[in-house]
């Protein structure tokens, strides 16, 4: 089905952008504070494109989806989205924690 391999497509280069971040931490810790901050923050622009892509194409997917389908795909499909992104994700903070401020 194209609009399944759409989905894994686009989680696959969002996983291939993440790791090639991780290959660029030396460069990285090497720029001054104000660039260090500029990269971080067209990192997190690029991958919430990429998450709006995955999102667009799993919204696809299931509309295509027959009533029986849905119901695995409801159990499974969230789970395409990688961790650290994933509503729930062990370290990231809910929208009440990140309103109040840090103690």
């Amino acid at each position: 089905m194209k609009a399944a391999r759409r989905i894994l497509d686009r989680v696959g280069a969002l996983a291939a952008d993440r790791s090639r971040e991780r290959g660029r931490s030396q460069v990285i810790m090497q720029m001054k504070a104000l660039q260090r901050i500029d990269q971080s923050v067209n990192v997190e622009r690029n991958r919430l494109t990429a998450l709006d892509d995955i999102v667009s194409a799993a919204k696809a997917l299931y509309g295509r989806l027959s009533p029986e389908q849905q119901s695995i795909a409801d159990a499974r499909l969230a789970t395409t989205i990688p961790m650290p992104y994933a509503a729930g994700a062990p370290g990231l903070p809910g929208l009440r924690e990140r309103s109040q401020p840090p103690q």
